[in-house]
């Protein structure tokens, strides 16, 4: 998406919908017939021009400028769900996440997460880790469970302890990459 700036908006919008209010203060009309201040103690200009960094393209000239992003986004390398999670409770309180729609109590220590939207495979990666609260200096690792092998809906984690620690963790955090 491109965004032409032509003197009369007052915000700038960015291809993922957020709108930048104080990318300058003035208008842009004001421009033409004055010295646009740079940062950094820089002196301005009355014909400004704008430096695009690698990824970006400027196209048209001052004050009718197209910008646009021109490097595509390789969705294989994003998160594809996420849960943060009490490990604690039962039923299991889900503080955040993207793309759970629930975690449920297995046993002591297991959880499975359930995707509000499928994986395309379920060859996917699984990252997690556990934040533990009761001052003692053993952890838990959290891990996938080889007692239930992930699906294209559902991934199941345990909590499991290091040191001879069995106490649940605070916090539980997933993140799930898939292709």
């Amino acid at each position: 998406m491109s965004t032409i700036i032509n003197g009369t908006s007052s915000a700038i919008t960015f291809p993922d919908a957020t709108v930048q209010n104080t990318a300058f203060t003035g208008s842009a009309a004001s421009i033409t017939s004055g010295t646009l201040a740079v940062a950094q103690g820089g002196t301005g200009t009355s014909s400004p021009a704008i430096v695009a960094g690698t990824g970006i393209s400027v196209s048209g000239s001052f004050p009718n400028q197209t910008i646009t992003n021109t490097v595509s986004v390789n969705t294989n390398q994003l998160v594809k769900a996420w849960v943060r999670f009490d490990g604690r409770s039962n039923p299991v309180t889900v503080q955040a996440s993207y793309n759970i729609s629930s975690v449920t109590y297995v046993d002591s220590s297991t959880f499975t997460c359930n995707f509000t939207t499928a994986m395309t495979t379920d060859a996917y990666s699984a990252a997690g880790m556990g934040e533990w609260r009761n001052g003692v200096s053993n952890g838990n690792v959290v891990c996938m469970d080889r007692n239930y092998p992930p699906s294209t809906s559902s991934l199941t984690v345990s909590d499991v302890g290091v040191g001879g620690n069995t106490n649940l963790n605070y916090y539980i955090n997933v993140a799930v990459f898939c292709p």
